[in-house]
């Protein structure tokens, strides 16, 4: 099928993932849908708002040559909302769309049905429906750089507030990071998109990997004073991020994604200024 007849469905579509993907597939001739929950102005051909409840998005999703999943949830205030944002959007999705159809998916790399972490464990069982469409690429990251420019929360997280305070890093210190660039993300989508890379699961990581410190002083270019928190410190849902924060994940090597999707990886030292 030629791109002037394709249509793809990006969910998600109004976040910054989102909008970034949407603006890579504005460039080719194709036939972009954007399924949000509020109604927005996106570039997009149609805009389909209240998508989990629309029956106009079911006839877009059945219609679609690619689906682009990249609805989800983080930081939610209980297993409850995991489920209904990262496994029961994807249950429709995957339930809607035509099974021929590839369907590219952004999780996280410690995605685990079984697991304690209520992200973890969402995220793994949206997996599993996931890999019940043969054409499906699940492409797993750790956190997204988006550099000096346009931080993403996760740099936030490293910056120091006010002069002298120190940066808050959950559990002992040692966890280590691989982030990949927001562009690089957005490029691996849209490449997925029209036909690059066989389906399978591959971890979409940076080409550097960085300490806790080592965030800290790329952030704030310059080494700043930060204090550990112990995850059993933190109560409630924040809880489960804290344990995100902490827990050590351990990548394959990004060569693998690089070369199967064609991409030239980021070093998100290139994007923050020296001092």
């Amino acid at each position: 099928m030629s791109d002037s007849t394709r249509t793809v469905v990006v969910t998600g579509a109004n976040s910054r993932t989102g909008r970034d993907v949407l603006g890579l597939l504005a460039r080719r001739d194709i036939r972009v849908v954007a399924l949000v929950r509020t109604p927005e102005e996106l570039p997009a051909d149609e805009v389909v708002a209240d998508w989990t409840r629309s029956s106009r998005a079911l006839e877009v999703l059945g219609e679609a040559s690619a689906v682009v999943h990249l609805v989800g949830v983080f930081a939610a205030p209980g297993w409850a909302a995991y489920e209904a944002g990262n496994v029961a959007t994807t249950r429709r999705v995957v339930e809607a769309m035509n099974p021929a159809a590839r369907l590219i998916y952004l999780s996280y790399l410690g995605a685990n049905p079984a697991d304690d972490n209520w992200y973890c464990k969402s995220k793994g069982l949206a997996e599993q429906l996931i890999s019940t469409v043969a054409d499906n690429v699940i492409f797993r990251i750790d956190a997204i750089a988006g550099g000096s420019e346009a931080p993403r929360p996760f740099e936030l997280m490293f910056r120091q507030t006010e002069p002298d305070a120190p940066v808050r890093v959950f559990g002992d210190g040692t966890r280590r990071f691989r982030p990949v660039h927001a562009t690089d993300v957005a490029e691996a989508i849209t490449h997925a998109v029209h036909g690059v890379g066989p389906a399978g699961t591959y971890d979409l990581v940076g080409p550097t990997e960085f300490t806790n410190t080592g965030m800290i002083e790329l952030v704030n270019g310059r080494a700043v004073p930060f204090e550990q928190v112990p995850v059993t410190a933190v109560s409630g849902p924040h809880a489960q991020v804290a344990e995100l924060l902490s827990d050590q994940v351990s990548p394959s090597s990004p060569d693998t994604v690089a070369r199967a999707f064609r991409l030239t990886l980021t070093r998100p030292e290139a994007t923050w200024p020296t001092a």
